[in-house]
């Protein structure tokens, strides 16, 4: 529930008009108690203003209610950086550096091919599968290790990997994953040795 009133100071009304909610706040990764300075009461100020002003405030905070999950890609990864650099005050300049790097190829990458607005939600089992095998096949194994591990970071504070089946309690869901991967892996690597006998015959 969300309310306005005339804020007091000194057990007197001061003029100015707060809007008071309990809603999610993704930094947080918790429910809080937000107080907002509305105005003050006065000729470009009017109470029905002031109301007005509220229903905007409350489809803001509408949008918020379904956590992060409701957020884009982007919009989740931006909040995520502003996380993790709220939380950790002593964040280096080049973790933070690479960390916005693999995240942004990821939503560059999953855009490309789902469309700009892809929401946390719509990330599932087989979107990721499908993604960690084209980067697989661009990246070094050291590489790819530490691209999988940040965007697992970031799915572990989305909340998501057991609500989207990511990451659930069901084991067999990650060896799926683990066997498309290492399939994509032999299938390169056969195709590999075979452009190289190829190669050695015709020379």
């Amino acid at each position: 529930m969300s309310s306005i009133y005339k804020r007091k100071r000194n057990g007197k009304e001061d003029g100015y008009v707060m809007y008071s909610t309990y809603a999610f706040d993704p930094l947080k990764n918790k429910k809080r108690y937000y107080n907002i300075t509305i105005g003050k009461l006065g000729p470009t100020l009017s109470w029905d203003d002031c109301k007005k002003q509220k229903k905007e405030l409350d489809r803001m905070f509408k949008a918020k209610e379904g956590g992060k999950k409701e957020m884009n890609l982007k919009t989740a990864i931006e909040t995520y950086i502003a996380f993790k650099s709220s939380k950790n005050k002593s964040l280096k300049q080049s973790s933070k550096k690479l960390t916005i790097y693999h995240l942004n190829k990821f939503n560059t990458t999953l855009s490309d091919r789902y469309g700009a607005g892809i929401m946390i939600k719509h990330i599932d089992i087989k979107i990721l599968a499908w993604y960690y095998a084209q980067r697989t096949k661009e990246l070094k194994r050291s590489s790819m290790d530490v691209h999988r591990r940040i965007i697992d970071s970031f799915f572990e504070w989305t909340k998501n990997w057991a609500s989207d089946a990511i990451r659930t309690r069901d084991p067999n869901l990650g060896k799926v994953v683990l066997y498309q991967l290492s399939y994509t892996r032999i299938t390169c690597h056969n195709k590999t040795i075979l452009n190289y006998k190829k190669e050695k015959k015709l020379s």
